[in-house]
């Protein structure tokens, strides 16, 4: 239906931005790329654009191509919080911790009520092997959303220490 309304309305951003959020949601992540370029192109510079966008490449694998479209975004994004979360989650997926631990933490400077920023936080300090620092995070995420999941992630990281100290 997308590539139809695309057919018609070549230059509505709209229709190429949701066609890439379904090649994105069925793993068609080149596919989901070139869409999401498209709506850059004839879009307004929203925010959202280029989060997908990046996302996008992460998941392709296209990490230099997310590290580009992350330097654009930061320049000139109002919400540059999620910016710094989602560089810190590339940089996760990367395994480079320490870079992904400073993204957090810029987040987190930013917008201290955001619960997923400290989650992250403390992943990245638990898999870093700084289990206090972990738990710390862990414990600010749990007090902004007690989810049951943020609750397991606590509990795993408490468990770690006190397997630790044994």
């Amino acid at each position: 239906a997308y590539q139809n309304s695309i057919r018609l309305d070549p230059q509505n951003y709209t229709y190429h931005y949701l066609l890439g959020v379904l090649y994105y949601n069925h793993g068609k992540h080149s596919e989901a790329i070139a869409s999401y370029k498209m709506a850059i192109q004839y879009g307004k510079g929203e925010q959202v654009l280029f989060d997908n966008l990046a996302l996008a490449c992460m998941a392709a694998g296209r990490y230099s191509e997310a590290r580009d479209v992350f330097k654009n975004e930061i320049k000139k994004a109002e919400k540059k919080d999620g910016v710094y979360n989602l560089i810190g989650l590339m940089h996760f997926n990367e395994q480079q911790l320490p870079d992904a631990i400073e993204n957090y933490q810029k987040a987190i400077a930013i917008n201290k009520d955001e619960p997923v920023y400290y989650t992250n936080l403390a992943l990245a300090y638990r898999d870093s092997g700084k289990l206090a620092e972990a738990e710390s995070a862990m414990k600010q995420a749990v007090q902004l959303n007690p989810s049951e999941e943020n609750k397991q992630h606590l509990d795993q990281i408490s468990d770690l220490i006190s397997h630790e100290s044994r």
